[in-house]
C-alpha cells in the first residue's frame, strides 16, 4: 500500500516538474540534462510556484494541509513560492464527502454510518482547586 503511494508521489513530481526544486543546484547539473532528456514530452510552462501549488492539490487533502502551512513560513520559501501556496488558503478546490467515507471504511473496515469503530475517551485527573489568602489578608500565601 505504502509503496503505491510513493508511486503516485513520484509520478505527480514528475508531471509537475518538481524534480526542478531538487536538481536545480549546480552539483547535479548533469543530472538535470538527463532527466530533461528522459522527461523531454513535459510541457514546464507554468511557474514553479504554480505547479508546486498544483501538484498538492492533486495529492490530497493531507498535502494541501502541509502547503498551507509552508505558506506562512515566508522565511524558508522564496516569495514566489509562498505567494502561489497562500492561494491554498482559501481557493482549494473541494473533494468529494463521498472521498471521505470511502477513505473512512477503507481505513477501518467497515462503513461510516455504522458508527465509529475508535472510541475516545478523555481521562483527566479531576481538578484539585486550591485557596490562596492574599499577605494583606491574613497569614500568607499558603494553601487552605
Amino acid at each position: 500500500m505504502h509503496l503505491f503511494r510513493l508511486l503516485k508521489i513520484l509520478r505527480v513530481s514528475v508531471r509537475f516538474g518538481l524534480d526542478e526544486f531538487f536538481l536545480g543546484h549546480e552539483r547535479v547539473r548533469g543530472l538535470r540534462r538527463i532527466t530533461s532528456g528522459v522527461f523531454f514530452w513535459r510541457k514546464l510552462d507554468r511557474p514553479r510556484g504554480e505547479r508546486l501549488r498544483l501538484a498538492l492539490e492533486a495529492l490530497g487533502p493531507i498535502f494541501v494541509k502541509f502547503g498551507q502551512v509552508l505558506s506562512t513560513r515566508r522565511d524558508l520559501i522564496p516569495l514566489d513560492i509562498a505567494d502561489e501556496l497562500a492561494k491554498l488558503q482559501d481557493q482549494v478546490p473541494p473533494f468529494a464527502p463521498g472521498l471521505v467515507m470511502a477513505t473512512l471504511a477503507r481505513a477501518y473496515g467497515k462503513p461510516a454510518d455504522q458508527g465509529s469503530s475508535v472510541s475516545i475517551r478523555w481521562r483527566s485527573p479531576a481538578p484539585r482547586w486550591r485557596r490562596y489568602t492574599l499577605p494583606c489578608c491574613g497569614a500568607g500565601a499558603r494553601p487552605q
